[in-house]
């Protein structure tokens, strides 16, 4: 369903010896989020170090500043203990980044991981 299209707000104000009433029109262009594009860095770690994945997100146009954009991570170890995922955080009006950091590395920690918007 299309949202998009002219609105009217009236407003009566009645009382006393007689009323006033007054109208405002609004259009309102609705369109769909763009599609984003993803992408992984891949890494190869050292056991005992630090380690860090980038998830980095690229939209093709500009989201409003109340877009929120929800990077989610899976695969691999991403709930145990010594991994952490950032919040989402912009880089520029179209690229935004999540981190998933690996501190310690640990060989139990060798899988696949993913992200996605």
């Amino acid at each position: 369903m299309d949202d998009s299209g002219a609105f009217t707000c009236t407003g009566t104000i009645t009382g006393g010896s007689g009323s006033a009433t007054n109208t405002h029109n609004i259009t309102i262009q609705v369109i769909d989020l763009p599609d984003p594009n993803v992408t992984l860095s891949t890494a190869i770690g050292v056991a005992g170090e630090v380690m860090e994945l980038i998830c980095t997100v690229t939209t093709v146009e500009y989201l409003s500043e109340s877009a929120i954009l929800i990077v989610t991570w899976s695969g691999g170890s991403v709930a145990s203990s010594g991994v952490t995922q950032s919040e989402v955080r912009s880089i520029s009006e179209t690229v935004s980044m999540s981190n998933l950091t690996f501190s310690p590395l640990s060989t139990s920690h060798g899988a696949e991981y993913s992200c996605r918007l």
